[in-house]
């Protein structure tokens, strides 16, 4: 199983340190801003489950210019990073407008938001408190908010894994709902079985209304 995850944000609020992290486990105290997008993969082991996920990670761009290129990432993403800087105020209010963006323009309509405060090794030159992004998190329904630090590693491991287990399980209540029943084709409910002898029911009518058949919607 794998699947596709766009890391998008403001420039400098530290995408390529979180997957450079996350990845290579090294941070870099300045990286050159992503002209278009990068791209890393990784494997991760279910936890309770005998499978594995493979994320394919698509760094992104974040300057404006880039914007209309970005948007190409998006699609067939089924979960979205935003990361914003908690020292740097902007960086979060334009959150909201990624988010805006991201759902405007993706072809997963269901797609997996979280919302990811870096920097958090800077708590006392933090504008952005957490249980600002916490409510804030949860107007836009993003699934996850966490706070993350790429300098010392705090919570980057934690926050791709609970992607994964999002993703893995979401999926597979998707293949559960598909599965046909047994003995039907496709997700056709089985019809009950018609009573042959009305005469059995005291007092009763033999011919009732009948529902309509069909899959559920």
């Amino acid at each position: 199983m794998q699947k596709k995850v766009v890391i998008l944000g403001d420039s400098g609020v530290g995408k390529t340190s979180i997957l450079l992290r996350y990845i290579q486990n090294k941070f870099e105290g300045s990286n050159l801003p992503t002209l278009g997008a990068s791209f890393k993969s990784q494997m991760i082991q279910l936890p309770n489950e005998n499978d594995q996920i493979k994320l394919n990670l698509w760094d992104t761009a974040g300057q404006e210019k880039f914007k209309s290129l970005t948007r190409m990432y998006y699609q067939d993403a089924e979960a979205a990073i935003i990361v914003y800087d908690i020292t740097f105020r902007e960086s979060f209010d334009s959150a909201k407008n990624w988010i805006e963006d991201l759902r405007n323009n993706a072809n997963v309509p269901d797609i997996l938001v979280a919302m990811v405060g870096n920097k958090c090794d800077l708590t006392d030159e933090a504008e952005v408190a957490l249980e600002e992004a916490i409510s804030f998190a949860r107007s836009v329904k993003a699934e996850i908010i966490k706070e993350t630090s790429a300098k010392d590693a705090t919570g980057i491991s934690e926050l791709f894994l609970e992607i994964a287990q999002k993703l893995y399980k979401k999926q597979k209540a998707i293949e559960i709902q598909n599965k046909p029943a047994s003995g039907g084709t496709g997700a056709q409910k089985p019809q009950p079985t018609k009573l042959q002898n009305s005469n059995s029911m005291a007092g009763g009518k033999s011919g009732g209304k009948q529902g309509k058949g069909g899959c559920c919607k």
